[in-house]
């Protein structure tokens, strides 16, 4: 043996001792050339190593290697270096030269997959499901069958509802069928579970049947309808639908015959696995259901229910066919019209012209029977429906109540109706055709939203009705007819407004305050008044607003405090007197003297 060579060792033992000897310790490293310097010599002594550490001094089975961690494993027995850059075998090939008898037989490969599945390895090892696609496949199948069958023991009708790609992604299997083989998933399965079959196939499907696997469905033991389930042409498809349909409406759901066509919209349909047949065949949801359900009918009560139902958005829009052809559809269209407007809003005669507009028969889906289904203007036809209403010969909406029929009552029950929206407007000629008329209609109109409806205090009507007011009561066109104005016509409208202290201060501080943007027009008074209107201004903003001394009037009360406080007009414009201002404020506030007296004592 030469020094710091190994060429001379001919014998395997020897080769065998010197690799022992490093995994034991006894020596730090193996010497250079250890390995040989080709690759059969390589190989040779590779084998050698590898063996005798695997089944001599492990004592373990060499698929085991592959279930632990292989790079660790090299490491630790020295064989990294060698096995990954001084030969050119991969790890596979080079583990199935050394170890001929590792193979992987059937009980192998399901070993080792429910060694996965349970956790006892991170991973499939490299290689695990062969190199070609038919050893691939076989593979493929020896483990779904036994995660299928023995493992979660699915029954055969079940397997293609569940085994999907987040099945496959979760018991290791995806990259096996989508990445080293080329069937589809479908295909695959009925290779590896001859015994699917198809529970119904085709026109071997009986009624019974239909049912039951469609209640499988809904009650969740199937996760969805097996492929075919609906059949191949359209009369099969409506056949079975219509099978089902009955069954979940009056079976399952026990619907009654008038509740269907409200209940069974496009929403039913896709909750209950309904949707794609109706899409398989050609006929409406309605015509459908009437196909389907005999038992519906459409009496008159049926088409009140339906069109109520409507109207209150239990039914997004009225079904097709609802109206019906000819004679049908007249007399469908006048019994949904009388019941809207006699039953359900209770209209009286003469509020049915004002009320039933364009708006309304939008508003009651009966815009489509009047402007696109029949001929008759809307005039004329609410005369034909709604005879009660009772016109004269001239049609003149202002008729609907005779002139001599305008009580006091009257007038404010339809003013009230229009506050409310009942009506749409004000019906024409309604504040009369001359100006007594005119006054006297907005006089009552006034006081009833003033005193009854608003119930306004007599204080704070001169405040309050302003041109607002009267355009947001629908009083402004009669104000207009007439030649007051308007706190002309307030006062007179409202006697018990009068001009008590009380309301001259409740007044004057509304303006101070800023809640009016001036004094009414005469607020002041005549000559007589003014003193007494001032006196009584001047005293409750410097004694009781603004709560100053006595003997701070004087100093305080200036000319921008009389502008400042809305008083500068009464004081300097109103009154013609010779006083100054101090003379005047004298006069006012007695109390200012007194303080004198009591500062000189």
């Amino acid at each position: 043996m030469k020094t710091g060579t190994i060429v001379s060792f001919k014998e395997d033992q020897d080769i065998i001792d010197m690799y022992d000897a490093v995994i034991e310790g006894k020596i730090a490293r193996l010497p250079k050339g250890f390995w040989g310097n080709h690759e059969e010599e390589i190989q040779h002594r590779l084998k050698l190593c590898f063996r005798y550490v695997v089944l001599h001094k492990l004592k373990i089975q060499p698929q085991e290697i592959l279930y632990g961690e292989t790079t660790s494993f090299l490491k630790k027995y020295k064989l990294f270096n060698i096995v990954y850059q001084r030969q050119t075998k991969g790890l596979k090939k080079l583990l199935n030269d050394i170890f001929p008898e590792i193979g992987y037989q059937d009980e192998d490969i399901i070993s080792m997959y429910n060694a996965v599945i349970e956790g006892e390895l991170p991973q499939l090892p490299n290689g695990f499901w062969g190199n070609d696609e038919e050893e691939v496949q076989h593979r493929l199948k020896l483990c779904l069958r036994y995660i299928v069958l023995q493992k979660l023991k699915m029954k055969p009708h079940e397997i293609l509802f569940k085994v999907k790609r987040m099945f496959l992604a979760k018991y290791s299997l995806y990259h096996g069928v989508y990445h080293r083989q080329s069937k589809g998933l479908t295909e695959l399965l009925n290779d590896t579970f001859p015994e699917i079959g198809y529970v119904l196939p085709g026109m071997e499907y009986q009624d019974e049947e239909i049912i039951n696997t469609y209640d499988a469905v809904l009650e969740g033991k199937l996760a969805q309808l097996p492929p075919g389930f609906w059949g191949n042409y359209e009369e099969e498809v409506q056949h079975r639908l219509k099978l089902c349909l009955r069954y979940v409406v009056l079976q399952k759901l026990k619907i009654h015959p008038q509740e269907i066509l409200f209940v069974v919209k496009k929403q039913f349909f896709m909750k209950y696995m309904l949707f794609y047949a109706h899409k398989r065949q050609s006929k409406g949801i309605t015509e459908l259901l009437n196909d389907t359900f005999p038992e519906i009918g459409y009496t008159d009560e049926d088409i009140i229910n339906i069109y109520d139902a409507a109207t209150v958005g239990k039914l997004t829009n009225l079904p097709r066919s609802f109206w019906g052809e000819d004679e049908v559809f007249q007399h469908r269209f006048k019994l949904c019209f009388r019941y809207i407007v006699l039953q359900k809003l209770k209209m009286k005669p003469y509020e049915i012209h004002l009320r039933v507009t364009d708006s309304f028969l939008k508003k009651y889906k009966l815009s489509y029977c009047v402007y696109q289904r029949q001929s008759k203007g809307l005039e004329e036809l609410l005369n034909d429906i709604f005879p009660e209403v009772g016109y004269t010969d001239e049609h003149n909406i202002n008729n609907i109540i005779p002139e001599v029929e305008y009580t006091d009552e009257s007038i404010i029950n339809m003013y009230d109706a229009a506050l409310k929206g009942e009506i749409v407007r004000l019906p024409k000629g309604f504040w009369g055709h001359n100006k007594e008329d005119n006054l006297h209609r907005l006089i009552l109109c006034l006081r009833y939203v003033v005193l009854q409806k608003l119930k306004m205090k007599p204080h704070e009507i001169l405040l309050e009705v302003k041109r607002p007011f009267l355009m947001k009561y629908k009083l402004y066109y009669a104000h207009q007819r007439q030649s007051k104005g308007l706190n002309e016509l307030l006062i007179e409208v409202f006697p018990e407004i009068g001009y008590e202290d009380e309301v001259i201060i409740n007044i004057y501080d509304a303006a101070v305050e800023g809640k009016l943007a001036q004094l009414p027009h005469g607020f002041w008074g005549d000559k007589e008044v003014l003193q007494h209107r001032l006196k009584l201004c001047l005293r409750h903003v410097v004694l009781q607003r603004i709560n100053m001394k006595p003997q701070e009037i004087l100093s305080e009360v200036t000319k921008p405090f009389l502008i400042k406080y809305k008083l500068y007009y009464g004081v300097y414009q109103r009154q013609r007197h010779s006083k100054r201002l101090k003379e005047f404020l004298i006069g006012i506030f007695p109390e200012i003297n007194n303080s004198c007296k009591k500062d000189s004592g």
